[in-house]
């Protein structure tokens, strides 16, 4: 029987917002959701790209399930599920 240990360092590779238990940092807080169809958010083209995009302007501090009719359009309000792309590049 052999027994093997594997110990790596903790190195954060991209972090989005603090863990401070707010939302203040991200687009629509602290209760600005109702605004989320307005700026764009909850389409399959949109992205946010860590290093490059804003959270304050490009990350909502939230994103409504199918339940949520205030995040849906037309036919689709309260039946459709919302996705956030984010894409990030890892150097060498």
């Amino acid at each position: 029987m052999c027994a093997q240990s594997v110990v790596g360092q903790e190195h954060t590779i991209w972090q989005l917002g603090n863990s401070d238990g707010s939302s203040s940092e991200f687009a629509l807080s602290p209760n600005g959701y109702k605004k989320f169809l307005e700026h764009d958010f909850g389409y399959e083209d949109n992205a946010f790209i860590i290093g490059q995009s804003s959270l304050t302007r490009d990350l909502p501090y939230v994103l409504p399930g199918p339940a949520n009719e205030w995040g849906g359009t037309g036919g689709t309000s309260g039946l459709r599920t919302h996705f956030l792309n984010l894409y990030y590049v890892l150097n060498n």
